[in-house]
């Protein structure tokens, strides 16, 4: 039963943290909290700041360093050196993904915020947050 119990914290824990996106100012997660340090580094390696990229979206490709990528489902067993990434453009959640390289999907024509987290393995942000983000032109 406490098993049960740890599971349903968990997934209600994830779930919080990435179920977004339905606002354009919400945020994947809504505080950090007591949350871990990381010791992964991340930046956007492209596209660069200012850059006009095509309506049709761009790929968002990421350095990290000092942690790893992990795949599979979220889980509460939370280290500083594992975790994926988030992607927001303007403050929307677009993907949770353990890839470097990920699609915005179709931009609107105009100024966007892109913006990548490396996030804890339950899809909760570490303390302080890894985030990089970049201004580009769509159009």
């Amino acid at each position: 039963m406490k098993r049960l119990a740890v599971l349903s914290v968990g997934l209600s824990l994830a779930f919080a943290a990435c179920g977004g996106g339905s606002s354009p100012t919400s945020s994947p997660t809504p505080s950090v909290g007591s949350r871990p340090t990381s010791t992964g580094k991340i930046a956007i390696v492209s596209p660069t700041a200012g850059q006009t990229v095509s309506t049709k979206g761009v790929i968002v490709k990421v350095s990290l360093e000092g942690a790893t990528l992990v795949q599979g489902p979220a889980t509460t067993t939370l280290r500083p050196d594992e975790g994926h990434m988030h992607l927001l453009v303007d403050g929307s959640t677009i993907t949770l993904t353990g890839s470097l390289e990920v699609p915005t999907g179709p931009l609107t024509a105009g100024t966007h915020l892109i913006e990548v987290e490396f996030a804890a393995n339950d899809h909760g942000p570490f303390n302080p947050r890894v985030i990089a983000q970049v201004t580009v032109r769509a159009g």
